[in-house]
């Protein structure tokens, strides 16, 4: 990819990420929810660039290209807004999920019932956990069930393996600067999704072959 391309795709892509918060607020407001006073994020920014040029850099068909860049943004959004707020909002998860399996539909419609699935399935698990350990949102569970729309199963197990890891490294953190944590403190786990599914998104094999968790993707 030639580097004028590149930069014109991290501009965009950096743009949209830098005035993302501003649309946030807008959803936080709508449905009564205190939101930062932030309009924008240039770390969010910096994000977006680097993961417009991931994108282009593994995704070559057209259709992809789309899902891929309305994932990104849809992801940053909903770790965002969870990161400030401890909420994941439905008309996100929802309205991803409604707007992922519409494309989905015009472009690769033989596997939207795979998606769909397992999604259900995926979502109807963790309701069950949510319920039971009171230790997952709904939201979170949610949010699950959008990706796996877009996702296979593959990536999907890697992705909650490594949103795992990075809620566990925060939490580290946390424990190292000898910030409170409580039994009852409760993680924002959607940045931490967020991260997990959009490095499985574009590099699951990748990953897992590095380290040494490729046997699911040998079983496909």
């Amino acid at each position: 990819m030639e580097i004028s391309l590149s930069l014109i795709i991290a501009l965009s892509c950096g743009l949209v990420g830098l005035f993302l918060p501003f649309l946030g607020k807008k959803l936080l407001h709508y449905r009564g929810i205190v939101s930062p006073s932030a309009d924008r994020s240039v770390f969010l920014g910096i994000l977006a660039a680097i993961g417009g040029v991931s994108i282009v850099l593994q995704i070559e068909e057209p259709s992809q290209l789309i899902l891929s860049f309305l994932f990104l943004f849809l992801l940053q959004l909903i770790g965002w807004i969870d990161w400030h707020t401890g909420y994941i909002l439905d008309q996100l998860t929802f309205g991803g999920s409604i707007l992922i399996v519409g494309i989905q539909l015009i472009f690769n419609p033989s596997m939207v019932p795979i998606h769909l699935a397992v999604s259900a399935s995926l979502y109807l698990f963790l309701y069950a956990v949510a319920k039971g350990t009171n230790r997952l949102g709904l939201g979170d569970a949610k949010l699950v069930a959008m990706c796996a729309l877009i996702m296979e199963w593959q990536d999907i197990l890697c992705a909650l393996w490594l949103s795992s890891i990075s809620g566990l490294l925060y939490v580290g953190i946390l424990v190292i600067q000898k910030k409170m944590i409580s039994r009852s403190y409760s993680l924002p786990f959607g940045p931490h999704l967020a991260i997990g599914f959009f490095l499985s998104y574009l590099f699951g094999e990748n990953i897992a072959c590095l380290f040494s968790l490729d046997l699911f993707y040998q079983l496909y």
